[in-house]
C-alpha cells in the first residue's frame, strides 16, 4: 500500500510541475505531451496495483469466518435460572 501511495504522490507532484510549466509556458507542447503521458501511465499503474491489492484483500476476506453471533436467548434463560 505504501508503494501505491508513493506512486500517487509522485503523480501529484508531476501534475503540479506540469501545471507550473503550462502557466509559465517555458516548455514546448511536445514536452507537455510527454509529461501528460508519464502522468497518465503513473496513475494508471497505481490504479492497477490498487485493484490487485483490493482483489487480494477481498479474496482473503472470503476465507475468514465471521464470528458466530452469541445467542441472546441463552443469556436470558441462564439469568432466569440464577
Amino acid at each position: 500500500m505504501e508503494e501505491i501511495m508513493s506512486m500517487i504522490y509522485n503523480g501529484i507532484n508531476l501534475v503540479k510541475e506540469l501545471e507550473f510549466s503550462l502557466s509559465s509556458q517555458d516548455k514546448s507542447h511536445q514536452i507537455d505531451s510527454v509529461s501528460l503521458s508519464s502522468i497518465s501511465t503513473l496513475f494508471g499503474d497505481a490504479n492497477e496495483r490498487l485493484k490487485i491489492l483490493l482483489e487480494w484483500r477481498n479474496s482473503l476476506a472470503q476465507y475468514q469466518h465471521e464470528p458466530e453471533p452469541f445467542p441472546m436467548l441463552d443469556i436470558t434463560c441462564r439469568m432466569n435460572r440464577v
